[in-house]
C-alpha cells in the first residue's frame, strides 16, 4: 500500500513539475503561463496531449520535438523528475496515517520545496533570483515561524535566525560588492532562517557550502581538463556560479532528514580520522 502512495505522490509531483517548467520558461517574458498552451520553442508547433506527458513523453521522443527532432531542454525533464521525487519523499516524511495536521504540513512543505525548485532553476538560467518567489519563500516561512513553531519563544527563535542568517550573507555581498554572494542570496537566507530556526537552518547552510564546494572542485577540474581541447572563451573557471540552488539543496535536505550540527560534525570527523 505504502508502494502505490509514494507512486501517486512522484506522479502527482512530475505533473507539478511541468508546470514549474513552464513557470520558469515564461517568467518575465510577457507570456501568459496559464492561457497560452504549449509549442516547441523551435518550430513553434502546438504540443498535443501525448508530447505533455510528464518524464514518459521525453523519453519516448528521446528529447527531441516529434515535428521538427530539435533537441529539448533536459531542464524538462530535470525539473519533473526533481519535483517528483522531492513530493514523493515529502509524503515519505509527514504523511503518517491520516492526519489533519501531517497532510498540511506535507502541503506546506512541499509548496515550499516547488518554490524553491524553480528559484534554483532560474538561478541557473539567469543568474539571478525572481523577487516573486524569493518574498514568497521569505513570507511562507514567517507565517510558519509565527503560527507553527509551537511557542511564542520558539517564534522568535526562528525570526532571529532569520536576521542573523541575512546579516551574514547580507555583510558578504556588501563586502565583496556582490562578487562573494549575490543579494537574492541573502534574501533567501532570512527565509531560511525564518523557516528552520537555528537548530536546522545552520545545517542547512553547512550542506549548502560544502556542496557548493564540492560542485566547484569539480567544475574546475572539468574545465582543467576540457581547457587542453576547447578555445580560451569557453573557459569556464571564469564563470560565476549561482549559490541560490545549494541552499534551496540544504534546504530541502534539513527539511526531509533534520540533520543535527553534532550529525554534521560527526560526519565531518569521521572523514578525517577514518
Amino acid at each position: 500500500m505504502e508502494i502505490l502512495i509514494y507512486t501517486f505522490a512522484f506522479i502527482f509531483g512530475t505533473i507539478i513539475g511541468s508546470f514549474l517548467n513552464v513557470v520558469i520558461l515564461r517568467l518575465h517574458t510577457g507570456q501568459s503561463i496559464s492561457n497560452d498552451g504549449s509549442r516547441c520553442l523551435s518550430c513553434s508547433s502546438a504540443l498535443v496531449w501525448y508530447e505533455l506527458i510528464p518524464v514518459i513523453s521525453f523519453i519516448l521522443q528521446k528529447g527531441r520535438c516529434r515535428q521538427c527532432g530539435s533537441k529539448i531542454s533536459p531542464q524538462y525533464l530535470a525539473v519533473e523528475l526533481f519535483a517528483g521525487i522531492i513530493t514523493a519523499l515529502i509524503v515519505w516524511k509527514f504523511v503518517i496515517g491520516v492526519s489533519f495536521d501531517m497532510i498540511f504540513f506535507a502541503s506546506f512543505f512541499a509548496v515550499v520545496s516547488y518554490i524553491l525548485l524553480v528559484m534554483s532553476v532560474y538561478d541557473i538560467k539567469h543568474m539571478i533570483i525572481p523577487d516573486e518567489f524569493v518574498y514568497s519563500f521569505i513570507s511562507l516561512s514567517l507565517v510558519f515561524a509565527i503560527f507553527f513553531t509551537g511557542s511564542l519563544e520558539h517564534a522568535l527563535s526562528h525570526i532571529f535566525a532569520g536576521i542573523i542568517f541575512f546579516g551574514f550573507f547580507f555583510g558578504l555581498w556588501f563586502i565583496s560588492k556582490g562578487k562573494w554572494m549575490g543579494l537574492g542570496d541573502a534574501k533567501i537566507s532570512l527565509g531560511i532562517g525564518f523557516l528552520l530556526g537555528f537548530s536546522l537552518g545552520i545545517p542547512a547552510l553547512i550542506i549548502s557550502f560544502w556542496s557548493g564546494a564540492i560542485i566547484g572542485i569539480i567544475l574546475v577540474f572539468a574545465s582543467r581538463f576540457f581547457a587542453l581541447f576547447l578555445p580560451p572563451k569557453y573557459d569556464s573557471l571564469k564563470s560565476e556560479m549561482p549559490f541560490g540552488p545549494f541552499l534551496s539543496f540544504g534546504t530541502i535536505i534539513a527539511i526531509l532528514f533534520e540533520p543535527s550540527i553534532l550529525d554534521i560534525a560527526s560526519l565531518f570527523l569521521l572523514n578525517i580520522y577514518g
